[in-house]
């Protein structure tokens, strides 16, 4: 079984994927979070549980000191 990267790797984007461009986050630009539910699962379907989950990545994100827009 793999291990998991640290979080210096991390950082530098340690995986080339095969779907995309290499997953390089150390330097400064413009990124996309995207996600998807296993079995497309309609999860934010509700208003308050979409406005939850924008607070919380908001928050987690303020965190890190990124900037996030939606």
């Amino acid at each position: 079984m793999d291990t998991l990267p640290s979080a210096e790797q991390s950082a530098k984007g340690t995986r080339d994927w095969p779907h995309a461009p290499p997953h390089r986050l150390e330097a400064a630009g413009v990124y996309m979070v995207t996600a998807r539910t296993k079995g497309a699962a309609h999860l934010l379907s509700d208003d308050s549980v979409k406005d939850w989950f924008q607070e919380t990545l908001f928050s987690i994100a303020d965190g890190f000191a990124w900037k996030m827009e939606a």
